[in-house]
């Protein structure tokens, strides 16, 4: 038997000893019933041929790395499970089965400690390019692993279920969106379970929302100035990892030469910012393409107006973009002339109220072309746009044989 000092061991059952423990030592004791390893020798995987002292059996066992063979070295002190208290060298089942593996020459590493909250995690990719296989791994030391896409199914296929590691592989060449992999992994033993979740880019980016198009100098949004500088675009990516390329060409609509290309552009920035060309006033296709690590977009379509800001036109199209109503409004003769920031003569004045009552026309067109709403015009007029697709249309108003072009985006 261990002398009741210092060093762990000792005795199973202090009570049916018989004997009076000095009263500081039974002072000491909350628990009368132990079940700790016996003796020095229980305790020494040198077989017997190293001395095991006081530093040795103060040492703490790391069951994440236990001794390597040859085995002939000081024993350190060891627990199974710390979340459950199994402290110093408490003797259990679990201990005894690890002992005799240990002295016998098959070690065995049992720990919990896999399941500390902060060293949970998924590895793997946070981007999948098509026609590549990634994998994605848990945390190792559970007893069962369940993997299951969550969104983005049509994506991607899962193999290799029910195991520490899985892999994903693009379900075609042109697949391209968010997929969300789940991965659980628990353990009977540990009395633990945790679920986890990632986000991963599929394929080449994506447009995140429409393409806006200002000018700083006039505070025009939705169209562009010409003969005035600082005409932008700004839009935002999904799919975009660390450097984007990207770049753009504009043609006057209807035709099939293009007016500007640009050169290839660079941006590690989300949203992404530039300056447009200054180009006379018409209705342009705009058309943009993104590169990421995984390859080229398709090309993205959309309509862009450009007109002469110093001009401002008779009508108002608001509010652009919208989803439900259009309202064109001109400006010249509605209530709110009065607060408009031009300025026009009586007889100009007199002229355009005149003009007013002639017959004014609307044509709303979508990207390829096709009329899909006409009609006559009020001085204010209402359009319902709810069942239109999402997307960017040109509208055109015809008033006193002249026309102007307005770019609208549904959505």
């Amino acid at each position: 038997m261990l002398p009741l000092d210092n060093a762990g061991g000792g005795i199973y059952d202090i009570q049916a000893l018989g004997v009076q423990l000095p009263q500081a030592i039974e002072d000491a004791f909350l628990e009368t019933s132990f079940n700790f390893i016996p003796t020095f020798s229980s305790l020494d995987i040198g077989e017997g041929q190293e001395v095991i002292n006081t530093t040795d059996l103060a040492k703490t066992y790391s069951p994440t790395r236990p001794p390597r063979a040859p085995k002939h070295i000081p024993f350190d002190n060891f627990y199974t499970n710390e979340l459950t208290s199994e402290q110093h060298i408490q003797f259990t089942l679990n201990n005894s089965n690890w002992l005799m593996s240990e002295l016998t020459d098959t070690p065995v590493s049992e720990s919990c400690a896999f399941a500390c909250g902060a060293s949970i995690n998924m590895s793997g990719n946070s981007f999948l390019c098509n026609g590549v296989t990634n994998n994605y791994s848990l945390t190792a030391g559970a007893e069962s692993y369940f993997w299951q896409i969550l969104s983005g199914g049509h994506l991607a296929s899962l193999n290799g279920n029910n195991t520490q590691t899985v892999s994903l592989t693009t379900n075609n060449l042109n697949s391209t969106g968010k997929l969300i992999l789940q991965g659980t992994l628990s353990s009977n033993r540990c009395s633990f379970s945790e679920t986890i979740e990632k986000e991963i880019w599929v394929g080449a980016p994506q447009l995140a929302s429409f393409i806006e198009f200002y000018n700083l100098n006039t505070g025009a949004m939705g169209y562009l100035c010409s003969y005035h500088n600082d005409n932008r675009y700004r839009f935002s990516l999904n799919g975009a990892n660390g450097t984007i390329n990207y770049e753009y060409k504009i043609k006057l609509w209807g035709s099939s030469t293009y007016t500007y290309i640009s050169s290839l552009k660079t941006s590690n920035n989300n949203p992404i910012e530039g300056v447009m060309p200054n180009l006379i006033p018409g209705t342009y296709q705009f058309e943009i393409r993104f590169k990421n690590s995984c390859g080229w977009s398709p090309w993205f379509h959309y309509f862009v107006s450009y007109q002469d800001c110093s001009n401002p036109g008779m009508f108002r199209a608001y509010p652009n973009p919208t989803s439900s109503t259009l309202t064109i409004m001109n400006t010249q003769t509605s209530k709110d002339f009065a607060s408009s920031p031009f300025e026009f003569s009586a007889m100009n004045r007199s002229a355009m109220v005149t003009s007013s009552r002639s017959v004014n026309t609307y044509r709303l067109f979508d990207f390829s072309g096709n009329l899909v709403i006409s009609g006559q015009m009020d001085d204010e007029t209402l359009i319902d746009v709810s069942k239109l697709k999402k997307g960017t249309y040109i509208l055109k108003i015809n008033a006193n044989g002249e026309e102007e072009t307005h770019q609208i985006v549904i959505e």
